[in-house]
Order: C-alpha cells, then sequence, then structure tokens
C-alpha cells in the first residue's frame, strides 16, 4: 500500500537525480559565463540542497512508514493470540470443571461454582 508507494516515489526520485547529474556533466559549457550566472547559480544549489533535504525526509518517512506497518501486524498479532489465549483459558475452565464433577460425583454446590466461572469467562 503506502510503503510501496513511497517507495517507488522514492525511485523516481533517485533516478531523476541521477538524470540530472549526468546532464550537468555533460554540459560542455561551464555555469560561470552565462551572465548573471552566480545568482542562477546560487537558486540551483539552493533548490538542489532543498531536493536532497526532501530526498533525506522522505527516506524518513518510507522507514516510518515500514515500522507502522510493522506495529500493525504485530498488533493484529497481539490480538489474534490473545483471543486464542481467552479462548484456551474458558476451555480449561470448562474441562477443569468437568473433571472435578466426575471425580467428586455431581455434588450440587459444585454446579454452582461451575456456572458463575463460565460467566466470569463469558465477560472476557
Amino acid at each position: 500500500g503506502i510503503v510501496s508507494w513511497v517507495q517507488e516515489r522514492v525511485e523516481r526520485s533517485e533516478e531523476y537525480r541521477r538524470s540530472r547529474l549526468r546532464r550537468q556533466e555533460q554540459r560542455q559549457e561551464p555555469r560561470t559565463s552565462r551572465p548573471g550566472g552566480s545568482e542562477l547559480e546560487k537558486r540551483i544549489d539552493d533548490l538542489l540542497l532543498a531536493i536532497r533535504q526532501q530526498e533525506e525526509e522522505l527516506a524518513a518517512l518510507v522507514d516510518s512508514a515500514k515500522s507502522l506497518e510493522e506495529w500493525r501486524r504485530n498488533e493484529e498479532r497481539r490480538t489474534r493470540l490473545e483471543q486464542e489465549l481467552l479462548g484456551m483459558k474458558h476451555s480449561h475452565a470448562l474441562l477443569a470443571a468437568q473433571q472435578d464433577k466426575e471425580r467428586r460425583g455431581d455434588a450440587p454446590e459444585q454446579n454452582g461454582n461451575e456456572d458463575e466461572d463460565e460467566d466470569e469467562d463469558e465477560d472476557e
């Protein structure tokens, strides 16, 4: 989703930067030979610096998006494991109550306790 989109944008940005550097290297005419070149050069250098800073920020955002995606997957896994644990606790309580009944020979007071345990497990 977002991570792949951002990665694609970073790759395109890097490709653009590389092609721009190639064009600069191929340029025969030095920048200072143009009239008013120093002001233009300064603006170009400032823009290139701003682009570099934005690329670094974008790379940090990509890392952050990856971290968020991993956190989301971990949260989903944690939630699923908690639900499984609750199910296991409920099953354990039912089995323990059944085993206790078998050992004690179905005592009436035990039936009341079992119902309370089941109600507590359902609330969770």
